[in-house]
Order: C-alpha cells, then sequence, then structure tokens
C-alpha cells in the first residue's frame, strides 16, 4: 500500500522541506502567461504580423510589454503607431539605473510601473522601435534623437562587462540609414564586425565611402521561448526556478531576387539568443532574493496541497483495502458452504484492494504532477516576446524583393514610404 507514496516521496519530502522556509502567503498575478500567447506566436510564425497582431491576448494594456509588443508588430506592417510607446518612454527615459556586481561588471535596466524590469536589450530595442517608427513618419529629427539614445546605451561608457550586440549594432545601422546618417552607420557596422568577426561583410560595408542605393532588411524568427530547468543549488529555492531560453524556428537557407529575376547579394546577422542569456543573467542578479520569496511562497502552498491530497489518497487507499478484506473474508466466513459465496468474497476482497491501491497511486501521482506544475514558473515568465532572432541585409534590386526559402517564393512589395531607400520586412517561418 505504501509503495507510491515512496516512489514520490523524493519530489514530496523536498517540496515539503521547503515549505517550512516560514513563508505563509502567496499572490497572484493577473499578467499574460506562455500558454496566452501561443496562438499569437503561432500566428507570427506560420503567416505574419498582422495575424499575430489580430491573435494578441487581451490584457495587460499599457503595460511595457505589451506595449512593445503591438509597437513591433505594427512597424513590421508599415504602420508608425508608436503614439502610446512614445508616451512610455517619456515616463520612464529618466528611469534607467545601472548597477555594479561581481557576477556584471556594468548592466542597467528601468522599472516600469507595473513593476516588471526591462532587460537592457528591451530597453534599447523601444528606443530603435521608436526610431523606426518617427522615420516612417517623416520625423528625422526624432529618429536620430532616439537613434542617439540606443547607441549611447550599447556604449556604456566602455565600461568591462556592458552590454552590447552585433545583432542590435547591424539593425541600428539601418535605422541611421533611414535618418540619412551614414557616417554613424558606418560606425555602427563597424563595431558589429568587431564584435563578431566573421561578420566581414559588415566590415566592408563600413569602408564605404557611401550608402548602397538600396537596402532591405529581412527580420525572422519569433524569439527563443523559456522553459524550466531545475538544478541542485545550494539555495534550493533558486535551483528550482532556473530557465533556459529555447530556439522555436527552422534555420533556412534564403535566396533574395529582384523583380527581375537577379540574384541579390545578402548577409545574415548573428542570432539574438545572448539577449536572452544576459537576461537571465541580470534577472538573477537584479531580483534574487525577491524572487526567492515569491517562489518559495508558490512552493509552500503548491506542496501544502500536494501533501494534503496525497495524503488523502493514501487514507482512502487503505481504508478501502481494509473494507474491501473485511467484506469478502466475511462473506467467505459466513457462505463457506457455497462456492458462489466464496468466489464473491475472493472478489470483492482482491478487486477493492486493486482499486484502492490504484487509487491512493493515482492520487499521489496527479498531487507530485500538479505540484511540480506549480512550480514551474516558465509559463508565467515575462518578457518582451515577438523580438527577431535574425536580420538579413539585402543590398541593391529593383522592384519588389523575393525571397526562395528551398519551399515557397514570397515576395516583399515596395514600401512608399522607404526612408533612403530603406525598408524592413517580416519573413514567417511558413511551417
Amino acid at each position: 500500500m505504501l509503495l507510491p507514496f515512496r516512489r514520490y516521496s523524493r519530489f514530496i519530502i523536498p517540496c515539503f522541506l521547503l515549505s517550512l522556509a516560514g513563508l505563509t502567503s502567496c499572490t497572484s498575478t493577473s499578467f499574460l502567461t506562455r500558454s496566452d500567447y501561443r496562438p499569437s506566436v503561432e500566428a507570427l510564425r506560420k503567416e505574419g504580423p498582422a495575424e499575430a497582431e489580430r491573435l494578441l491576448p487581451p490584457g495587460e494594456q499599457g503595460t511595457f510589454i505589451k506595449t512593445m509588443e503591438q509597437t513591433y508588430l505594427a512597424l513590421l506592417q508599415g504602420r508608425p503607431d508608436i503614439d502610446e510607446l512614445r508616451d512610455f518612454a517619456a515616463k520612464v527615459d529618466h528611469s534607467v539605473r545601472i548597477r555594479v556586481s561581481e557576477e556584471l561588471a556594468f548592466f542597467f535596466y528601468i522599472e516600469t510601473p507595473e513593476g516588471y524590469y526591462a532587460s537592457e536589450h528591451e530597453i534599447i530595442w523601444m528606443h530603435m522601435l521608436l526610431s523606426w517608427g518617427y522615420s516612417l513618419r517623416g520625423e528625422t529629427d526624432s529618429a536620430v534623437v532616439e537613434a542617439k539614445k540606443a547607441a549611447l546605451l550599447l556604449e556604456g561608457k566602455a565600461r568591462a562587462g556592458r552590454f552590447d550586440d552585433p545583432m542590435l549594432r547591424v539593425i541600428l545601422a539601418a535605422l541611421w540609414m533611414m535618418c540619412d546618417r551614414w557616417e554613424d552607420a558606418r560606425v555602427d557596422f563597424r563595431v558589429a564586425a568587431r564584435l563578431d568577426p566573421s561578420l566581414r561583410w559588415a566590415a566592408a560595408l563600413s569602408e564605404l565611402s557611401a550608402p548602397p542605393e538600396r537596402l532591405t532588411i529581412v527580420l525572422t524568427g519569433t524569439g527563443p521561448e523559456p522553459y524550466w530547468k531545475p538544478e541542485m543549488q545550494m539555495n534550493p529555492l533558486r535551483g528550482m526556478r532556473d530557465l533556459e531560453f529555447r530556439n522555436q524556428n527552422r534555420e533556412k537557407r534564403l535566396t533574395f531576387f529582384d523583380a527581375t529575376g537577379r540574384a541579390l547579394p545578402s548577409n545574415r546577422s548573428p542570432h539574438s539568443h545572448p539577449w536572452y542569456e544576459r537576461h537571465l543573467q541580470r534577472n538573477n542578479v537584479i531580483r534574487e532574493a525577491l524572487d526567492d520569496s515569491r517562489y518559495g511562497q508558490r512552493v509552500l502552498v503548491s506542496t501544502a496541497k500536494g501533501t494534503a491530497k496525497a495524503g488523502a489518497g493514501i487514507t482512502v487507499g487503505i481504508v478501502g483495502t481494509v473494507l474491501s478484506i473485511g467484506v469478502g473474508g466475511a462473506i467467505i466466513y459466513y457462505g463457506h458452504d457455497s462456492q458462489e459465496a466464496v468466489a464473491v468474497g475472493l472478489f470483492i476482497a482482491i478487486k477493492g484492494t486493486q482499486w484502492s491501491y490504484e487509487f491512493a497511486r493515482d492520487m499521489v501521482k496527479d498531487s507530485v504532477n500538479t505540484a511540480l506544475d506549480e512550480f514551474d514558473i516558465s509559463d508565467r515568465y515575462r518578457y518582451v516576446r515577438f523580438l527577431p532572432e535574425r536580420a538579413h541585409l539585402i543590398t541593391g534590386g529593383r522592384g519588389p524583393i523575393r525571397v526562395w526559402d528551398g519551399r515557397q517564393m514570397q515576395t516583399f512589395e515596395e514600401r512608399p514610404n522607404a526612408p533612403q531607400g530603406v525598408s524592413i520586412h517580416y519573413l514567417p517561418d511558413g511551417d
């Protein structure tokens, strides 16, 4: 009868001990989860930004995360709907905080009004989205201001351990080109090549005295997703809430053509995955104590419910077994002269014991699985979704740009409001 409990006790007992840390309450939020976002993320991957925007989950309106996501999806469709993000940036523009630690010598963050700690790449991306939007509106001066803010955050006064990234540098160079600031674009292409020596094409672009006549950027990917990765650590709460980001999109070899069918030169940026690795490192430094507290509260409630459920299942199993054997034995004792009575008694004793065992086993297993699901924080992990994983830069060409991904041809029509011949598009995965 105790076999199911012994089997799962290695999960239940440690969780129960963790609940004795003295944390006695649990808070709940109405924040959106990974499950809420799944239809929209899948729509972006398969169909494109218009359908992803249509399927955005309701809720969190006016928050940093939702505003960033809505702005990005609109810009991918050529709509510079940046007013809400502009207003948000004005509120937090002077609240950028810098923190120095042994783990990371230099990093910065913003604590938003709703209590979210925006990551370095998210803050830089906010200014880049605004620069992109202002350029589409023809407000070049404002676009330059936002591009400068992004550049200053990337430079970080050359402090050791600062955040810098070649993919962000490549996209920022394109935004400088939108502003007709080729010299600034050359600087970012040069820095991107220094950060990633494999980007010889970026170094070559930085040597040009004049910008390409036409530049098309095609963004791909929907960004990695967080997954639970519990590990053994000295602090068990931190080990149990460890996460990792995994990429969701297949890498494809893309070939680009112009309207005449001529193959166009194209170059691919590095992957955005380092943004999320840095994001996790930075979060661990900023919020360790706070996250431990909140996670411990959730552990307390989950283990209490799980222990009670498992205990109830085992109790029912024991009682059921005793009753089954008692009733079956009584029937056999009083009806020993009848073969049918003996058979019925044996049936009740055996089947009753079997049912009681299975009931207790299933209750214990279910309580453990429920507790483990609640310990998994990846579904509730908050960050800005939909960000690209790669940027493909295509120079030259006439008319609409077409792309062959090895299975189908897709076409990007010319944008009538493409500033300085620079346009940005998104390519769905198509699977």
